[in-house]
């Protein structure tokens, strides 16, 4: 669903939509019945726990998946302060998944992914292999499926923007959620992209070259210079 976010004091309006995210957490358990209530009641989330691993999945707005992500995060450490984020679940799916999220035969599905049928273009690449096995992301799957009414009508992050939420999640805790108000040029979008290049630099210190890659991207969004001081400055 998109809706307006309107303008104020003469400020750009901004499109917001909902995105679906299955959120990797740590720091609290299903056992822990305060903080899984919390956030099912005032998230609407459903956790959810397989191998020993917490799943949260929920729905957040902003006027994009990354902005989404980050103001969904935020509010969940607002409400549990212990829960932490390690990064986005890929919900990767077979083929017999996607015949059976979608109510088709496995033929159909496979007939699909050979191209001998494609009544919406060329099917998306698969994300990897599990032995013998292609697999794919749903968020692609989705999309290709959306042409034709067989989507489940959620949005979600393309690969691109799922890379960008892993490499800020572990960080979106150490931002003030006011951080990038007062500006009026631009509204949410602009508070949603100084918010991620703070996390970016926050989670560079300790990562890898891409993470300033990454920002250096941000960096070029703004309109600002590409050096070391320009990036300790955000």
């Amino acid at each position: 669903m998109a809706v307006d976010g309107g303008a104020e004091g003469g400020g750009v309006a901004v499109t917001m939509s909902e995105y679906e995210f299955i959120f990797v957490l740590s720091g609290i358990s299903l056992e822990d019945d305060e903080a899984v209530n919390t956030l099912t009641t005032e998230l609407d989330a459903l956790l959810s726990s397989q191998r020993g691993m917490l799943r949260m999945t929920v729905t957040g707005e902003g006027s994009n998946a990354v902005s989404a992500a980050i103001a969904t995060a935020q509010k969940a450490h607002e409400l549990v302060d212990d829960v932490r984020f390690v990064r986005l679940d890929r919900d990767l799916v077979g083929v017999s998944d996607i015949a059976d999220r979608i109510g088709r035969s496995r033929q159909n599905v496979d007939q699909w992914v050979r191209g001998q049928r494609c009544p919406s273009g060329p099917f998306p690449e698969p994300e990897a292999m599990v032995g013998a096995s292609p697999v794919w992301l749903w968020a692609d799957i989705n999309a290709w499926l959306r042409p034709l009414g067989l989507d489940d009508g959620e949005r979600r992050p393309t690969r691109e923007q799922m890379n960008r939420i892993d490499l800020v999640l572990p960080s979106v805790r150490l931002v003030p959620t006011h951080f990038g108000g007062g500006r009026t040029d631009g509204g949410a979008e602009v508070s949603a992209f100084n918010v991620e290049a703070r996390l970016v630099r926050s989670a560079s210190r300790t990562r890898s070259a891409a993470a300033r890659a990454l920002h250096r991207h941000l960096l070029a969004r703004a309109g600002e210079a590409t050096d070391d001081e320009a990036f300790l400055r955000l």
